[in-house]
């Protein structure tokens, strides 16, 4: 028995010996081939990882359609041309892209976002025109000497440049600003907006010139139209870029910086339903010296945003629309409405469906094209006033204390500490 007991226990250890044998070797292989990979094969690793350039790009895709219960387009969209940059993987230096700024500057009109530049952004142009010795100026040696950092001295350099320096800066110059300012924006490899709805002059001459601005491209996108006019219009909702309180949010669920969203409303409720899928552009090239060797495209095509077919009746709508605005402007200051204001839903009472929405609202009795106000149906509140009449009546009728046919004496509640109760011309007696 002894003996027995002996044998499985040298057994046991035998094969233990074996098994820590075979890990070892294992481990020996791995820790020998990894060494052989980084020490021996390393540089010819990292020069062919040089070699291999990888840029991808993102087209935008169309959102979504918005259709009415009968199949109408009320929101659709729009080829728009737009003006793009985009900065390689391994950067490029802010003089290079003034000078590519400065190039795109005489064929394209940056108005429009001349007046969204700021004081720090004029002050980093100056400050990135400035040759070495002129930055260098505006610091003493001394006082270079005790700062920590040189996000210290670019901070310091930023304060030395003078409010005259700022105003001297001529039409031209705010121009080229616009365009850098665009331009920096971005991130590499993927492109930047410079200026959306472009004119068909701009696309053609911006075309034929990209040959020597690098980074510059045409892109094709889409802008929201609506084919009924202002009719509805604040409830469908607004598409924009992304506002900065919701970046994160934005970027946790795979959209670009330069995205538009919607911001508003429908475009905003439903965003991830009206959200199309971009087209991605993969180009992999692998160069030996200043030649090209291979270069390989993979492409996945784009999707257009799923469309929203809302319970909406816009014939209804637009009825409701003339109807309200007509007859307010008829009663003039003699409306018994104080506040000049009215708001009117239609919905289907089987299914709760609304099937148009409007409103009007004039306080101030000022002379005007349109006085619509059909969102302050959601925005504002109201006093129920005599519509909870017919819902009285609805419920007398369910409980059996009244009939069709019933008469009321329409006269005033007196409660205690209450005001008088009653309509808005008394028809019974108190």
């Amino acid at each position: 028995m002894q003996t027995t007991k002996q044998k499985k226990k040298s057994h046991l250890s035998f094969r233990l010996n074996v098994l820590f044998s075979i890990v070892f070797l294992l481990f020996s292989g791995l820790i020998f081939r990894l060494g052989f990979v980084q020490i021996v094969q390393g540089d010819e690793f990292v020069n062919e990882l040089e070699s291999i350039s990888q840029a991808t790009a993102r087209s935008d895709a169309p959102r979504g359609v918005m259709f009415d219960r009968f199949g109408n387009s009320v929101v659709d969209n729009q080829l728009e041309l737009s003006v793009t940059y985009t900065n390689p993987s391994y950067g490029t230096r802010a003089e290079t892209m003034i000078e590519i700024a400065r190039d795109l500057e005489p064929l394209l009109d940056m108005e429009d976002k001349v007046e969204r530049i700021t004081p720090r952004d004029r002050r980093d142009y100056i400050l990135a025109n400035m040759t070495i010795d002129e930055r260098y100026d505006l610091v003493s040696k001394e006082e270079r000497s005790k700062l920590e950092s040189s996000t210290d001295e670019y901070q310091l350099e930023i304060e030395r440049i003078t409010d005259q320096q700022i105003e001297d800066l001529s039409d031209q110059h705010l121009q080229i600003l616009a365009i850098y300012r665009e331009m920096t924006r971005g991130y590499a490899n993927t492109p930047q907006t410079i200026k959306q709805q472009i004119t068909e002059k701009e696309a053609h001459v911006i075309s034929e010139n990209l040959d020597r601005l690098p980074g510059i491209d045409i892109t094709r996108g889409s802008s929201r139209t609506y084919p009924y006019g202002d009719s509805f219009k604040g409830f469908l909702g607004t598409v924009n870029a992304i506002p900065s309180e919701k970046i994160d949010y934005y970027l946790s669920r795979g959209y670009d910086r330069s995205d538009v969203v919607g911001t508003s409303f429908l475009e905003l409720q439903y965003e991830e339903v009206l959200r199309g899928e971009k087209a991605v552009v993969e180009s992999i090239t692998l160069k030996q010296g200043t030649q090209t060797v291979d270069r390989e495209v993979n492409e996945r095509i784009g999707q257009r945003g799923n469309d929203l077919i809302l319970t909406l009746d816009m014939e209804l709508q637009q009825r409701l629309e003339k109807i309200i605005d007509e007859e307010m402007r008829a009663a003039g200051r003699h409306s018994f409405i104080l506040d000049r204001s009215a708001y009117a839903v239609l919905m289907d009472p089987r299914t709760g469906d609304v099937l148009a929405m409007a409103g009007y609202n004039d306080p101030a009795h000022r002379e005007r094209e349109s006085f619509a106000d059909h969102i302050g149906n959601v925005t504002k509140s109201f006093e129920m006033g005599s519509s909870v009449k017919a819902a009285s009546v609805l419920t007398g009728f369910q409980a059996g204390v009244a009939a069709p046919g019933t008469r009321f004496n329409d006269r005033p509640l007196y409660l205690p500490g209450t005001p008088v109760k009653r309509s808005w011309n008394t028809r019974g007696f108190g």
